[in-house]
C-alpha cells in the first residue's frame, strides 16, 4: 500500500503512527486523533524499544539510547521516556553504584539536556540520584524544551532486592506541569500498587511515563497496566528493556485501558500522536438525557472516609513470610 493511501485508510495524518525509519516500514495506526475541541490539546509521544544485549557496555547502551531518542525527536516527538536501569545491565556486578554515578551519570543527564533543548523537547532520562546525605535513589529526571531540569520522581516502591542493595524508597509523586498538560512517572514495581497512579491521578496527570527492568507475571503485568489506565483516565506510557520473555513492552495505553501502540521488535522508535483532554462520557445513571464525564465523576464520587485502611501497617507481614529464599533473610 503506498503511503498516502496509508494515511487515507486510518483517518488522516493526525493518527498516524510515525514508524521506525530504519526499517523502511510503516506499523500500524494509533488510535486516530479526534478533530480538535474546546480544551483538547494534542502531543506527540515518542516511543523507543532498545535491544537490551546484557554483553554490551554502558557507553554502548548509551549510544543507543541516544540514537532511538534523537530518531524520534528528528520526527517532531515532544516527549521521550528512556527505560529503566538499561545502561548498566552488563556492568551491574563489576561496577559499584557510586563509582556508575561518578563516571557516567552527570554525563549522561547532561547530554539529555542537551537533546531536550536541540530539539525543544521534553526527555525524561533515568539513573541513580545520589543525594547530598549519600542515599541513592532509582530516579528519572525531567528535562523541558529548553534543557531544563524541571523535577526528579524517585521510584517509592522498590523491590526487597532494591532495598537490600541500599535503595532509598522516594516518599512522593510529584507530577510536572508541561506545555502540553500534567506529567506523571511511576517506575516498574511501582505498578504494582494502584496508589501510585491514583495519586497522580487525583494530582490532575494525564500521561504517566512508566520506565521499566522487566517483569515475570506474563498475564498480570498488561492487566495491571490497563487497569491503571483506565481506573485513572490517563495515558500510561511503560518503556522497557527486553521483549525477550514476551511479558513487558514499550508502548502506550490510553485513557480506555486500550493498547494503542505496543513494540514488537526490539532496536526500533515510533513518534505517535495522542489527544489529551477529551472527556470519555457514559451513563451509570441510567438516567434519560444524561451522560457524566467518567473520569471526573469517579473523582468526585470517592468517599475517603472509608479508606482509612490503606494508611494502616497492621496486615504488614515480615519479610520472612514474603519470601522463598536459600539466601539469609533480613529484616528491612
Amino acid at each position: 500500500m503506498k503511503r498516502r493511501e496509508f494515511v487515507k485508510s486510518i483517518g488522516g495524518a493526525t493518527g498516524l503512527l510515525m514508524a521506525n525509519r530504519m526499517s523502511g516500514t510503516f506499523a500500524r495506526a494509533a488510535e486516530s486523533v479526534p478533530e480538535k475541541k474546546s480544551g483538547m490539546r494534542t502531543v506527540k509521544l515518542g516511543i523507543i524499544q532498545v535491544t537490551a544485549d546484557y554483553s554490551w557496555i554502558v557507553e554502548r547502551c548509551h549510544e543507543e539510547l541516544y540514537e532511538l531518542t534523537e530518531a524520534c525527536l528528528k520526527e517532531g516527538a515532544d516527549l521521550v521516556v528512556m527505560p529503566e536501569a538499561y545502561q548498566y545491565i552488563g556492568v551491574k556486578k563489576t561496577i559499584s553504584r557510586e563509582e556508575r554515578f561518578k563516571k557516567y551519570t552527570v554525563a549522561h543527564l547532561a547530554h539529555c539536556a542537551e537533546l531536550a533543548k536541540k530539539y525543544k523537547a521534553y526527555i525524561v532520562p533515568w539513573d541513580y540520584e545520589i543525594d547530598n546525605a549519600g542515599k541513592t535513589y532509582n530516579a528519572s529526571f525531567v528535562y523541558d524544551r529548553e534543557g531544563k531540569h524541571i523535577g526528579t520522581y524517585r521510584k517509592v516502591q522498590p523491590t526487597y532486592g532494591e532495598l537490600a542493595d541500599g535503595i532509598t524508597p522516594g516518599n512522593d509523586f510529584p507530577v510536572f506541569d508541561c506545555d502540553f498538560g500534567k506529567l506523571g512517572i511511576i517506575i516498574c514495581f511501582d505498578n504494582y500498587f494502584p496508589e501510585s497512579t491514583r495519586i497522580l491521578g487525583l494530582r490532575g496527570a494525564e500521561i504517566v511515563l512508566y520506565p521499566l527492568y522487566g517483569d515475570t507475571l506474563a498475564e498480570e503485568w498488561e492487566f495491571k497496566l490497563r487497569t491503571r489506565a483506565c481506573d485513572n483516565g490517563i495515558y500510561v506510557v511503560p518503556s522497557t528493556l527486553s521483549l525477550s520473555r514476551g511479558i513487558t513492552f514499550s508502548g502506550i495505553v490510553n485513557p480506555a485501558g486500550k493498547v494503542v501502540y505496543r513494540s514488537e521488535r526490539t532496536h526500533t522508535h515510533a513518534v505517535i500522536e495522542v489527544a489529551l483532554g477529551v472527556p470519555r462520557m457514559t451513563n451509570t445513571s441510567a438516567r434519560e438525557g444524561c451522560s457524566e464525564d467518567i473520569k471526573n465523576y469517579l473523582f468526585k464520587s470517592r468517599n475517603p472516609a472509608a479508606y482509612g485502611d490503606i494508611m494502616k501497617h497492621a496486615q504488614t507481614p515480615m519479610w520472612k513470610d514474603v519470601l522463598h529464599w536459600k539466601e539469609e533473610i533480613k529484616e528491612l
